[in-house]
């Protein structure tokens, strides 16, 4: 018995990404369909990501900006003040772990 095309798409994937797709699609909708809208799905990603990649850079660089000019320094993030907030939260998780 030969197995079909979208067969094989379900068998590689996992059950829970289809349901996503398919509980958004018609119930007449078919295999075929519902895999298409998760390629489209896939493509509408791509296309996103130097978007969203341009961001973080532009997000990134103007925190480090921010920061060097707030405690005068480049490697701002050696200043043990800068992320003292933050050790002590680490130190208190642990704690409560």
């Amino acid at each position: 018995m030969q197995v079909s095309f979208i067969q094989q798409l379900t068998q590689a994937s996992s059950t829970e990404r289809p349901d996503a797709y398919r509980s958004r699609l018609p119930q007449q909708a078919s295999e075929l369909q519902l895999f298409a809208r998760y390629a489209w799905n896939m493509a509408l990603s791509e296309n996103l990501y130097p978007s969203l990649q341009a961001l973080e850079i532009a997000l990134r660089n103007t925190i480090h900006y921010a920061a060097s000019q707030h405690f005068n320094r480049s490697d701002w993030f050696n200043e043990p003040s800068a992320l003292q907030h933050e050790h002590e939260r680490v130190a208190r998780a642990h704690c409560i772990a």
